[in-house]
């Protein structure tokens, strides 16, 4: 027998599961013979015979057996002549035969690119991985792609990716999901010189300027975030993860951008940071935007220092004023653009590092250079991290792009410790690239425009799908009102995203109590936000279902978890009320945690049971699901800080002695199937509330002081 290292398969495993009483497909690519066939036992009487396969074109050898076979285990191989005459040869080694096991509809045909480079097929875990590369300037089809329930991302301009469903033929799509059958299909481009387009006959379109990178990958699971992580880390490698965690995942944050624009100035946030002060909200961190530089009429970049008009006593005394009359603000990012400005930087200013005027945007040859001096001039002026935009604008060569971007991550490291908000960044080139570390924070969307109106369900919309591609990174959905007809709407998909949280309120504009929500108080860092550790996932229905086309609006659905702790979330992309539903698997109670008529409803769930609730149009709704526990005296369940979004997110463990301790303190609930003889927080014995009809019990650990004791975590205990 003999084995060639190009053959690809399909089914590429060699135990794999068919669908009962459907046809078996089977696909051969990667090889140029006279004759295939296929040498099984695959028949009604489990007798061992040949069945031919058809040469579709090129290397392409397709295979359907349509006899409804009884279910069971059948082998089979192939053999091969390379001409009429010829022996047959066979492929692989004795008592190696592939397997299929007969049970329920799985597969359909998939047919690769008959001008495929470097076919190679592997399985990892429960996702079958193809990755071939193209020829130069190729076209090819694709197949499968199931127009009816598709997703796929495109560029938007140069520095996004956002979703689309319609299937507009001038449409360049860089990655495209779709669902067929049981099976969810990935294909994506993993650089910037291709991309896909609709097809015929249910096809896709591959286009290549170069030669490029194509991966297609399937799984069997209902888990789509899986399919496109095995899929990225794939392309990867080993690439190891961010150390360190970034600045901004901690505390809430402020960003100047959509209360000032390029008109901030030392005066308006000094007014704007009072105003937080006033109201107590507890913001500890503060990105100063774009409009704090000195540029020309040109948007070139003058000179590292702060604007003199805007910021007359400079960018080191303006910063260490602030972190003196507002100590709560622990750090302080700046804005700045790839090139320096939107422009790049003035000939003057550039000259130092060998200015290049090659392109319309004023570039300089030494990077690293540049980086160096800026970066410590901005350290130097109290600057402990940054937000560079434009990431994505590949204004000259890609080698000069990776330069720009590889010293400005050499120069944050040793600078602001690799703290960087990677915005304009949502690109393949950068997202595919082991520069960029796994665990960086990467804006995850386009903009938050808090004046178009239907711009804020497609803003939740297009984080939750970009999530998929941006799990080995922490996406920023970025900043919002908190004092705005969408403040809710936008706080509960933040509270949810595992990223982090940051507003942009104009002055005396403000939401405390929403704001209240998203944080908890801890014992020795003040308060903290409550966040998940990954992005949510979104359900099969939210990426194939095409929420944002209906006219009346549809629910996008998301889950995340805590442990053992899952918070599902709902967001009605229209004006008419939508009633959403959760399923369970296991003794759990469902709390409204946020959402209309049903807030603060307590629903018990066994195993297979249905929740539902309804979402008013345009408004959101957060369902926390914990899990029940059985104890001798009762049945209980930690229902976390409810008067948090999040609030799950708060509960470190649970002992056998129904010691509950949490990280932050609040209004914590509980369900219990009988009234507890007593309550003690912190040692203390507290006063508490508990509702007969649903079992809920709350107590407000705000009654006991919070430095009674010096560790860490709260404890609650049951009597």
């Amino acid at each position: 027998m003999t084995k060639s290292p190009s053959w690809l398969f399909y089914p590429n495993t060699d135990t794999h599961t068919a669908q009962y009483a459907r046809p078996i497909h089977f696909v051969v690519r990667g090889i140029h013979v006279d004759q295939l066939e296929l040498w099984s036992n695959l028949s009604i009487s489990g007798t061992w015979h040949a069945r031919s396969f058809l040469h579709k074109r090129n290397d392409e050898y397709v295979l359907t057996v349509q006899d409804t076979l009884p279910p069971g285990e059948y082998q089979y191989t192939f053999r091969f002549k390379h001409s009429v005459e010829a022996s047959w040869s066979w492929y692989g080694h004795y008592e190696q035969n592939r397997h299929v096991h007969v049970s329920r509809p799985k597969r359909p045909l998939i047919i690769l690119p008959d001008k495929a480079l470097g076919l190679i097929n592997e399985q990892r875990g429960k996702v079958d991985l193809w990755h071939f590369r193209t020829q130069h300037n190729s076209t090819c089809h694709l197949r499968p792609f199931n127009r009816q329930s598709f997703v796929a991302c495109i560029k938007k301009g140069s520095c996004w990716l956002t979703p689309v469903t319609s299937l507009e033929k001038d449409q360049q799509w860089q990655m495209v999901l779709c669902g067929e059958a049981e099976q969810i299909y990935l294909w994506m481009i993993a650089d910037n010189g291709g991309w896909m387009s609709p097809g015929t006959d249910d096809t896709i379109l591959l286009n290549h300027h170069h030669e490029g990178d194509v991966i297609l990958a399937v799984t069997e699971e209902e888990d789509v975030r899986l399919l496109v992580q095995t899929a990225v880390q794939y392309i990867l490698g080993h690439k190891g993860k961010s150390t360190k965690e970034n600045i901004m995942l901690n505390k809430l944050g402020y960003c100047t951008w959509d209360a000032f624009g390029k008109t901030v100035s030392a005066d308006k946030l000094n007014r704007v940071l009072t105003s937080l002060k006033r109201k107590e909200i507890p913001v500890g961190y503060l990105i100063l935007d774009d409009g704090w530089q000195t540029v020309n009429e040109k948007d070139e970049m003058v000179s590292m220092e702060a604007s003199p008009t805007t910021f007359p006593n400079g960018l080191k005394m303006t910063l260490k004023k602030i972190k003196s009359d507002y100590p709560w603000i622990e750090s302080i990012g700046v804005w700045h653009a790839l090139w320096g400005y939107w422009h790049g930087v003035e000939k003057k200013l550039a000259q130092k590092y060998s200015h290049d005027s090659s392109s319309d945007i004023s570039l300089v040859k030494d990077p690293q250079g540049f980086y160096h001096d800026f970066y410590h001039f901005l350290h130097a002026s109290g600057v402990d991290f940054v937000k560079v935009d434009n990431q994505g604008a590949q204004v000259t060569s890609e080698e000069r792009w990776d330069l720009y971007r590889q010293a400005m991550l050499d120069a944050a490291d040793p600078f602001f410790s690799g703290h960087v908000v990677h915005s304009m960044a949502l690109t393949p080139h950068i997202l595919f690239h082991p520069m960029l570390p796994s665990g960086s924070l990467i804006r995850n969307s386009d903009d938050f425009f808090p004046h178009e109106k239907e711009s804020h369900p497609w803003h939740i919309y297009a984080n939750a799908i970009n999530a998929l591609w941006t799990a080995h990174l922490v996406g920023d959905w970025d900043m919002f009102q908190s004092l705005h007809p969408f403040a809710a709407y936008h706080a509960t998909s933040r509270a949810i995203s595992g990223g982090p949280i940051y507003i942009t309120d104009e002055e005396d504009k403000h939401d405390a109590t929403l704001l209240y929500r998203l944080v908890g108080q801890t014992r020795h860092e003040g308060y903290t936000i409550l966040r998940c550790k990954q992005p949510p996932y979104p359900t099969l229905d939210t990426v194939f279902g095409d929420p944002m086309s209906r006219h009346q609006g549809a629910l996008l659905q998301l889950w995340n978890s805590n442990n053992d702790y899952r918070l599902h979330g709902f967001w009605n992309t229209g004006p008419c009320e939508q009633v959403g539903i959760v399923t369970t698997d296991g003794w759990i109670i469902g709390y409204v945690v946020h959402g209309g008529m049903d807030e603060g409803h307590v629903y018990t769930l066994k195993k297979g049971h249905i929740m539902s609730v309804r979402v008013e149009g345009f408004t959101s709704c957060l369902i926390s699901l914990s899990p029940v526990m059985e104890r001798k005296r009762f049945s209980i369940a930690c229902l976390g800080l409810i008067d948090k979004f999040n609030g799950t997110r708060a509960i470190d463990k649970i002992d056998e002695d129904d010691q509950v301790w949490l990280t932050h303190r609040g209004l914590c609930g509980f369900w219990m199937d009988k009234r507890p003889e007593g309550v003690k927080v912190d040692g203390h014995t507290v006063d508490f509330d508990w509702n007969e009809v649903n079992g809920l019990l709350k107590v407000n650990m705000m009654l006991v002081p919070l430095h009674i004791t010096d560790h860490d975590l709260f404890c609650i205990s049951i009597v």
